[in-house]
């Protein structure tokens, strides 16, 4: 049975014990407080496995930022701040890094393996992929090969991360840290809760959770690096929907409000488009296009 339990005011899990004993996993959704798809296949997770059919313990935290998604927005109105970039967290910090630190301090480190059920922002286009990390610790980048190429997922990246970072200190832990993309526009479209729901699923066998056996598929197209096109100032970005690009190809074209100074921005590497934001309005530092190779 579901178990609820608070951890902030504005943040609370449910908790559901397997009928047999087995490994850990976390879930958490929301992160990013408009990305739809993958809050709503937290809450059908739950919904699915609260009869505990399953062996080990399923621990989801439906909304992590619920500021966020109160306020309808990627980041924590309250502090200004993204709980996805924040790492470790700080116990007596801002809302954002209280945020990150109690969910660790809570869940994250009694688990074998977090999935983070992420999506498209209100202005961007996702091809859903996984976003998995070359930690050097074999075990777990072992772990995490075996998932996702049981998982079904067509897009896989997989980058190498620093010391220090959230995937390299986990995986010291021996936690699997995986964060999964999957819809676009902050739109909760059944097929993709559908393919969160999959990815689930897959890291449950994986992890022994589950009896069936991990399925066989096509393997996934890999990437070893992600090209962050990034926006150099205020202004207006015009730019065409599209899913793979060559080196040397139009991305878009870029103004300021006033439209007097024009750019053309180019692709420096041929590869997949990731996600790209589709509407006009650019300020300075936004992503653009990620272009995965």
């Amino acid at each position: 049975m579901v178990a609820r339990e608070g951890i902030l005011k504005t943040m609370f899990a449910l908790k559901i014990q397997g009928k047999k004993p087995g490994k850990t996993l976390l879930v958490t959704g929301g992160m990013d407080g408009d990305e739809y798809a993958g809050i709503e296949a937290a809450y059908t997770l739950a919904e699915q496995y609260k009869e505990g059919n399953f062996a080990g313990r399923l621990v989801i935290v439906p909304v992590v930022n619920m500021p966020g998604f109160q306020n309808e927005s990627s980041h924590n109105p309250k502090d200004g701040k993204f709980p996805k970039f924040i790492f470790p967290g700080r116990r007596f910090g801002t809302s954002s890094e209280r945020m990150v630190h109690r969910l660790l301090a809570s869940y994250v480190r009694g688990a074998d393996a977090w999935l983070d059920l992420h999506g498209g922002a209100l202005t961007e286009r996702m091809t859903p992929f996984l976003w998995m990390f070359d930690t050097g610790v074999v075990a777990v980048d072992s772990l995490g090969e075996t998932f996702y190429r049981a998982s079904g997922a067509a897009h896989v990246l997989v980058e190498k991360c620093g010391a220090g970072s959230k995937a390299y200190t986990l995986a010291r832990q021996g936690c699997l840290y995986i964060l999964a993309e999957s819809g676009g526009r902050g739109e909760r479209k059944a097929e993709d809760v559908e393919r969160h729901m999959v990815w689930a699923g897959a890291l449950m066998q994986t992890l022994g959770m589950l009896e069936e056996t991990l399925s066989s598929h096509q393997p996934p197209a890999v990437y070893r690096h992600v090209e962050l096109i990034t926006a150099p100032f205020d202004g207006i970005v015009r730019s065409t929907p599209r899913a793979t690009v060559t080196k040397g190809d139009t991305l878009a074209e870029i103004c300021t409000y006033d439209t007097g100074n024009h750019a053309t921005l180019t692709s420096p590497v041929s590869g997949t488009i990731l996600w790209q934001k589709e509407t006009m309005s650019m300020r300075r530092g936004d992503t653009l296009y990620a272009i995965g190779y």
